[in-house]
């Protein structure tokens, strides 16, 4: 692992070939842009076909980990130089980098790009099972800060399939506990119902702080689906 970082950071400042040469710097520019604007392209694609889908985040960290392997590639992938490069002070044929500057240069940057999005994707790929994450819980309340009781709580990954066991209902002081899949994605949200009134909530954006309707160090989600609340806010 040692070696294959040593040779890969000297790829990175083109010291264990030549480069290949160049068609002029205009070119490069241009050449570097198309292949940056290509691979983009291609990886939104990709994902696009995926999204919404239960397979969705296990797609996208596997396409991620594909092209940020690939951008490794076009750095380093090598052949021996042609005839005419070859000089009486090598002992062997020298090497020359296989890909063009421009397109070496942008996967460089790719590489360094892709790093926390591939990180990113892996884990919200991971089951619960790996990240350790078994319960999601916390008390759901009003704008006000008036616990909401009797609403029926449950959570989502991000392409909405629902990764609790079940659904729970929120107790007098608003509280709920709920059971994860242990082979499903990461909960990302929660869905919360009371009568006709529905909100989604991100688990991220939980208020520690303590208030009326949770404790302090307890998770605290703003719902308004109070009644009167929600009504006034779906009338025109």
């Amino acid at each position: 692992m040692k070696e294959w970082l040593v040779d890969l950071y000297c790829d990175y400042r083109d010291r264990r070939a030549q480069p290949k040469p160049s068609r002029g710097i205009v070119h490069e520019v241009q050449a570097g842009f198309a292949a940056l604007v290509s691979l983009a392209s291609s990886f939104s694609e990709l994902v696009k076909y995926a999204a919404g889908t239960v397979l969705a985040p296990l797609v996208t960290a596997i396409l991620s980990i594909i092209f940020w392997m690939a951008s490794f590639y076009v750095i380093s992938a090598k052949d021996e130089a042609p005839a005419t490069v070859l000089t009486s002070t090598f002992e062997r044929p020298p090497l020359v980098y296989r890909f063009a500057r421009s397109l070496r240069r942008t996967s460089k940057v790719l590489s360094v790009l892709l790093l926390p999005l591939v990180v990113l994707n892996v884990h919200r790929a991971l089951p619960n099972v790996v990240t350790g994450m078994a319960q999601v819980s916390g008390y759901i309340c009003s704008d006000t800060g008036v616990p909401i009781a009797g609403a029926n709580v449950r959570a989502l990954d991000r392409s909405e399939n629902e990764v609790s066991v079940r659904s729970e209902r929120t107790d007098m002081r608003g509280y709920f506990v709920l059971d994860l899949e242990p082979f499903a994605y990461t909960a990302f949200k929660l869905e919360i119902r009371r009568d006709k009134c529905a909100a989604v909530v991100r688990i991220a954006e939980a208020s520690f702080s303590e208030g009326a309707c949770g404790r302090s160090g307890s998770s605290s989600y703003a719902a308004n689906v109070d009644g009167q609340e929600c009504a006034a806010s779906r009338s025109p």
